[in-house]
């Protein structure tokens, strides 16, 4: 007396579902295609804004202030003139340097030039050194040990 399908009829029943999706999972895979994004490589060409935008916010030197007016090739004479005031300025800044940590050194002082203030006062074995632009009025402080 048979109540339902015998176990090896079970069997083969869920073989043969098996075998039929393994089959169906083969006939619809397919081989990748490469699709370029860039439209200057076959891409969309609607993505050629947003590639620009997302290049410009990466960025980091298109924020950067351009210069005004760039000179290429300065002249003979605006060279030398440049030279002799970055070796008149280097002098006073050792010399400058000197007074403020020296072995001589003042407790305190100021010095200008040009429109900027160096002033610097030694504390408690430190000196500050305070730095006023005139042009602009920035000021930057500097402290360090004294020597």
């Amino acid at each position: 007396m048979r109540n339902g399908p015998s176990l090896a009829r079970v069997a083969y029943s869920l073989l043969g579902v098996g075998s039929l999706l393994l089959s169906s999972y083969s006939v619809c895979a397919s081989q990748l295609v490469y699709t370029p994004i860039n439209p200057n490589f076959g891409g969309s060409p609607f993505n050629g804004p947003f590639l620009l935008n997302q290049a410009t916010l990466q960025n980091q030197y298109s924020a950067l202030p351009k210069p005004s007016s760039p000179q290429k090739n300065p002249s003979a004479a605006q060279s030398f003139a440049q030279r002799i005031e970055n070796a008149l300025l280097s002098q006073a800044a050792s010399q400058l340097a000197g007074q403020i940590l020296g072995p001589n050194a003042l407790p305190s002082g100021s010095f200008s030039s040009n429109g900027t203030t160096i002033s610097w006062q030694t504390i408690n074995g430190e000196v500050t050194i305070t730095i006023v632009d005139g042009s602009t009025g920035g000021t930057t402080t500097i402290t360090i040990p004294a020597l």
